[in-house]
C-alpha cells in the first residue's frame, strides 16, 4: 500500500519518521499543513494539484481532519488517523460516517462511546515511544546546569479558558451548578469521571447570552460540548494550580510554560521548551516530572507520559484507568490518587534516589519492550491491511 503522509498542525513527524524506517512506501506531503477545525480550502488546492499525475493507496495523519476524510471519498482514498486528544470535537462530525476512514483513538472509553454511536471503522490504539528521536540528545555540563531540577512540570496552566472569561456574567444558578461540579471534583483522581454535561439552562445562557460559535457536531451533545469547554477546562487549571503550589510549599518546583502564571506562587517560572530538543533534556535530568492529566482525557493515557518514560525520566502522575493495563504502578510509574498522596510521594522520591532510579529505568525499559511505535504500527497496519 502506498501512504502519502499529511502534516498536522502542531504536530510531529514521528508517524511517518517510523512507518519509513519499517520500509513502509509513504511520503510526506510537501504542501502546507492541514488544521481539524478548518476547511483547509488553500491546502486542499495544493494537495488536488500535489496528486496530478500521482498514485497513492492512503492518506495517513495524526487527529482527524474531516476535510481530509471528505477528499479521500471523492478520490476513492482510505484516510488513516491517529488521535491523541480527547475528545477531539472533529471527530463527532458528519465525516466520521464516511467509509473510508480508519480511525485510531487512544483513549478506550472515548472509542468505545464511538463505537455505540454505530461507528464501526473506529479501533482503540495507546499512543507510543520513539526511542530513536530522543537517543540522539546530546546533553551538555551547560544543559545540567539550566535543566537539572527537583521537581518539573511542562504544560499549559489553562488559566484563559471560558469559565474565568464569563463568570461575571452567570446568574446564580449557573455559577452555584458549576461551582457544585469544581468542588466536587477538583484534584480527585480516585475515579474515571465521566465528561461533565451542563444543565439546559447553563446551555441556553452560552448560546442566547454568551452567544458562542458552536461547531457543528452531529454526534456530540451541545450541552456535553460545553461542559467539557467551560468545565473540563477550569478543572484542568484548578489542578494545576493547586498541585504546583502545593508541592511548591515543600520543594523547590519548575514550570515551564507558555502562559501567564500570576497565581503560581514560589515557582520558578520558564518560558516553554521546544518539544523535539530541550524539552527531554527536562524529562532526563529533572528528579521528578509530573503529570497532570487533562480531565477531559476519560482513561486514556496522554503523550507527555511516554515523552517522560522514553528519555529515563522519573514519572510522577495522576491515576488514569489504562494505566493499571499498561503499566505497573510502583515499579515503572509511580501515580497519585489525591493531593496528598502527590505531597508524599514526591517528599519519599526526592530522598530515595536509589527508588527512583530504579523506576525510571524500568520505565525506559517497558517503553523499549512494549509501547514503541514500531510496535503500535505493526498493530495498526494489520487492521489496514484488512481494507485493502
Amino acid at each position: 500500500m502506498k501512504y502519502l503522509f499529511i502534516i498536522t498542525s502542531g504536530s510531529i513527524l514521528d508517524l511517518y519518521v517510523n512507518m519509513k524506517k519499517m520500509g513502509e512506501d509513504i511520503e510526506v506531503f510537501p504542501g502546507g499543513e492541514f488544521h481539524p477545525h478548518k476547511d483547509n480550502a488553500d491546502e486542499h488546492a495544493l494537495l488536488e494539484d500535489f496528486l496530478k499525475g500521482k498514485s497513492y493507496d492512503c492518506i495517513i495523519s495524526y487527529m482527524f481532519i474531516p476535510s481530509i476524510s471528505d477528499f479521500c471519498m471523492d478520490k476513492g482514498m482510505l484516510y488513516v488517523s491517529w488521535t491523541y486528544d480527547s475528545p477531539l470535537q472533529d471527530v463527532y462530525t458528519e465525516s466520521i460516517e464516511n467509509p473510508c476512514n480508519i480511525i485510531f483513538l487512544f483513549d478506550k472509553a472515548e472509542s468505545e462511546y464511538v463505537k455505540s454511536l454505530g461507528i464501526n471503522n473506529v479501533y482503540y490504539m495507546p499512543l507510543a515511544g520513539d526511542l530513536s528521536r530522543v537517543g540522539a540528545i546530546n546533553i551538555t555540563e551547560e544543559d545540567e546546569k539550566t535543566f537539572s531540577h527537583q521537581i518539573s512540570f511542562i504544560g499549559s496552566t489553562y488559566m484563559e479558558n471560558s469559565y474565568n472569561q464569563c463568570v461575571p456574567f452567570y446568574p446564580e444558578d449557573i455559577k452555584n451548578e458549576f461551582k457544585l461540579y469544581l468542588m466536587q471534583n477538583t484534584c480527585r483522581w480516585d475515579r474515571t469521571k465521566p465528561w461533565p454535561s451542563i444543565s439546559e439552562a447553563a446551555t441556553k445562557f452560552y448560546e442566547d447570552t454568551i452567544k458562542i460559535d458552536m461547531p457543528s457536531l452531529k454526534y456530540f451533545p451541545k450541552s456535553t460540548f460545553l461542559g467539557i469547554l467551560v468545565l473540563s477546562r477550569k478543572l484542568a487549571e484548578l489542578d494545576r494550580l493547586t498541585v504546583l503550589n502545593a508541592l511548591a510549599e515543600r520543594h523547590p518546583v519548575t514550570i515551564y510554560t507558555k502562559d501567564n502564571s500570576p497565581y503560581l506562587e514560589n515557582l520558578e517560572v520558564h518560558p516553554g521548551v521546544d518539544y523535539s530538543t530541550d524539552m527531554n533534556k527536562v524529562f532526563y535530568l529533572s528528579k521528578i516530572n509530573l503529570n497532570i492529566t487533562l480531565p477531559s482525557i476519560r482513561t486514556g493515557i496522554p503523550q507527555r507520559l511516554f515523552d517522560i518514560m522514553q528519555c529515563g525520566g522519573f514519572l510522577l502522575t495522576n491515576w488514569q484507568e489504562e494505566i493499571d493495563e499498561l503499566f505497573n504502578p510502583g515499579k515503572d510509574i509511580e501515580v497519585f490518587h489525591s493531593l496528598e498522596e502527590l505531597t508524599d510521594k514526591a517528599g519519599y522520591y526526592l530522598s530515595h534516589e536509589d527508588a527512583r532510579a530504579r523506576i525510571a529505568i524500568n520505565a525506559y525499559m517497558t517503553i523499549r519492550d512494549h509501547h514503541t511505535y514500531p510496535r503500535r504500527l505493526r498493530q495498526m497496519l494489520d487492521i489496514i491491511n484488512k481494507y485493502k
